[in-house]
């Protein structure tokens, strides 16, 4: 028989119900390890994770346009601008729109007890528009930079400030005119405008106007690879100038559309191809050798000083070599070169100057065909 034994056997340990006790000796129930699963990382070391920030805690308020005594809020980039209602209704029936939404209590942003309204756009764009409504751009005696004014330009329009849209383009026209009399490739100011010539081009179809686009692709001629390589680190700006923030610019300020580099480079084979057939022979106009004409030189007529002075003077000078510009190179030819002082008799001379300034004229409304822009 065998033997009984006396020991009664101890129950098994994972049929006790007891408590788990954490290192810190908290009660491990259900309910606590449900919350440390859900305030600790992944990791290893059960490090808690931070919470990121909501979009509402990432604001901040605008050092200059914050106005204790405003009514309302703008968000903008996380920018808050609390400024004055009435006085963007006067000015523009885009915020007549926005500020008559109607209040709706459970979606409500409110920030100091103004109403917040968030808009689509950039920064730079509506710190240009206020500044130019309560700060100092209208009133400075400095000449506004380009990207002051372009920022203008782009806010007035996008957020319907029709006088300060007139007003923005009035004075970038005055660089990048569409009339001729007025178009010049190298104005007084000495900071070369063609460097921003891309950038015109995109500002002025993202505001829908054709006054700056004539000028800005003549002055594209000028940049190496029509501006491929450009970056807009590039694109800085005089210091004399006014600026009405950091100068900032975006990839996306000076990116050229597929449709405009086509007709980019169809403007320089047109504009090259004009100049190259100008350039290359003296005129042959039958009044330059009319004997009835009384020529500076005598016993020679003014096709035949022409034939020995063209290319000397023309086809192998300096300004020659920018076939990219005949509008300028012909200028050249009007008002530059002394054709009296040549031996070429003014009758003949006049005529000539008469001939191509009206070959300025065609070539200037051929590039508006080019570029498609009705006139």
């Amino acid at each position: 028989m065998p033997e009984i034994s006396s020991t009664v056997p101890s129950p098994r340990e994972d049929t006790v119900p007891r408590k788990a006790v954490d290192e810190n000796g908290t009660a491990n129930t259900p309910g606590t390890l449900d919350r440390k699963r859900r305030t600790t990382s992944p990791s290893t070391n059960g490090s808690p994770v931070k919470r990121a920030k909501t979009a509402a805690e990432t604001r901040k308020k605008h050092d200059k346009f914050w106005f204790s005594d405003g009514n309302v809020i703008v968000c903008v980039e996380n920018y808050l601008f609390r400024i004055y209602c009435a006085l963007l209704q006067s000015k523009s029936p885009y915020f007549i729109e926005l500020f008559s939404q109607p209040d709706v209590e459970t979606n409500r942003d409110v920030v100091d007890g103004c109403r917040v309204f968030t808009l689509p756009g950039k920064k730079k764009h509506f710190t240009a528009l206020l500044d130019a409504i309560f700060g100092t751009l209208l009133l400075s005696e400095q000449t506004p930079s380009y990207f002051t004014l372009s920022c203008l330009l782009r806010a007035a329009h996008q957020w319907r400030f029709p006088a300060y849209e007139a007003w923005a383009l009035k004075h970038l026209e005055k660089e990048w005119p569409s009339a001729l009399d007025e178009y010049t490739v190298f104005p007084d100011d000495p900071e070369p405008l063609h460097k921003y010539a891309s950038s015109v081009i995109v500002l002025a179809r993202s505001c829908s106007t054709t006054a700056l686009i004539k000028a800005a692709f003549c002055r594209l001629m000028w940049q190496p690879s029509l501006d491929l390589s450009a970056t807009p680190d590039a694109l800085t700006s005089d210091a004399d100038h006014y600026n009405h923030d950091v100068v900032e610019w975006d990839r996306d300020d000076i990116t050229l559309t597929r449709e405009d580099l086509a007709k980019a480079i169809r403007l320089s084979e047109y504009i090259s191809g004009e100049w190259q057939a100008i350039s290359s022979k003296p005129p042959s106009h039958t009044f330059l050798s009319d004997k009835k004409v009384l020529h500076t030189v005598v016993g020679k007529s003014c096709d035949q000083i022409l034939k020995r002075i063209w290319h000397p003077l023309v086809t192998e000078s300096d300004f020659a070599a920018h076939t990219w510009d005949v509008i300028d190179n012909l200028r050249e030819l009007i008002q530059t070169i002394d054709w009296e002082g040549q031996g070429i008799c003014e009758t003949c001379a006049k005529k000539c100057r008469d001939i191509w300034e009206e070959t300025r004229v065609l070539i200037w409304k051929g590039i508006d065909e080019m570029l498609e822009i009705e006139t």
